[in-house]
């Protein structure tokens, strides 16, 4: 096994859950992520009101003093690039991810429900690392106007405000 760096807390837990095989090690992944937005939006009352949570959760999770980024992005940039295995259990992670958007998205009726998907995904990342490089929680805000306006664009530019009701 190659060396872990010791600058996250999530690559701690990556060696310490390597002997468990892949599969466990995409278990205590998952788990050490703590930010699986599908459990607390589930509050919400319609797919919209899902997909507008996202950000908001998120922020929640930036602002903890615990918030290390993510440990899939994480794993991957600190470790050996010749091998695949982390890569590959990141980008499972992020095909369970792809999948909960895109089921908000089709329920949401977009347009664009497969382009949206991967636009949301890329704003979650994006935030992500923002958050975690400039340890400002608000960037998330910055995430959030830009999916209000796609969505915007995607219900045929009608107010949102009135969708929220």
């Amino acid at each position: 096994m190659a060396s872990v760096p010791t600058s996250s807390l999530a690559c701690v837990r990556l060696a310490a859950l390597a002997a468990l095989g892949v599969g466990g090690l995409h278990a205590g992944l998952t788990h050490a992520a703590e930010h699986r937005p599908r459990d607390r939006l589930a509050l919400g009352a319609t797919p919209l009101d899902r997909l507008r949570a996202i950000f908001p959760v998120l922020e929640q999770w930036f602002r903890r003093k615990q918030f290390y980024g993510c440990p899939f992005i994480n794993a991957v940039a600190e470790h050996a690039k010749s091998s695949d295995r982390l890569r590959k259990l990141a980008i499972g992670h992020k095909q369970q991810v792809l999948h909960f958007i895109r089921q908000l998205c089709v329920e949401a009726g977009l347009a664009d429900a497969e382009g949206t998907t991967h636009e949301i995904a890329i704003l979650i990342d994006g935030a992500i690392v923002a958050a975690m490089i400039t340890k400002d929680p608000t960037v998330a805000g910055i995430a959030q106007r830009t999916l209000e306006a796609r969505l915007a664009s995607q219900l045929g530019l009608r107010d949102l405000a009135s969708t929220q009701a």
